[in-house]
């Protein structure tokens, strides 16, 4: 059920993910690095946060899923452009527009006004950074 806090924020096009700060990352030939200091922010499965500015060219929403795996993607809906969540009791992603378009975990569009799927970042480790390739 939605509060009327809830209903204001999907207005709004806010989401409930929090930045990670600019020195916890960064953008090199490619790659966003994401370093030990901002992992800390992801440690638990379900926690999510994103990045944006910085030479991004778009947000990118890093996740820790359930099984404990970190995943990334392009964070814009592609029906608005708003930013995504991640909902670790459905196990999916969520735009925080009103119209609540949904994706699974591999990028697939499940339902909402969306236009098509979202685009999934491959993501390794290296050392203690975190590596999501950002170009194709």
């Amino acid at each position: 059920m939605f509060s009327l806090i809830n209903i204001f924020k999907a207005f709004a096009g806010i989401c409930n993910t929090p930045p990670l700060v600019n020195d916890e990352w960064k953008v090199v030939e490619g790659k966003l690095i994401v370093s030990q200091d901002g992992l800390k922010k992801v440690d638990k499965p379900g926690a999510a946060v994103y990045m944006a500015g910085n030479q991004l060219q778009r947000p990118v929403l890093l996740i820790k899923t359930k099984e404990g795996n970190f995943r990334a993607y392009a964070s814009a809906c592609t029906h608005m452009g708003r930013k995504l969540d991640y909902l670790l009791e459905e196990n999916k992603l969520r735009c925080c527009s009103v119209n609540h378009s949904s994706f699974d975990l591999d990028g697939n569009k499940l339902t909402g006004p969306a236009k098509g799927n979202i685009t999934e970042f491959r993501v390794e480790r290296e050392g203690t950074d975190l590596i999501i390739k950002i170009t194709q």
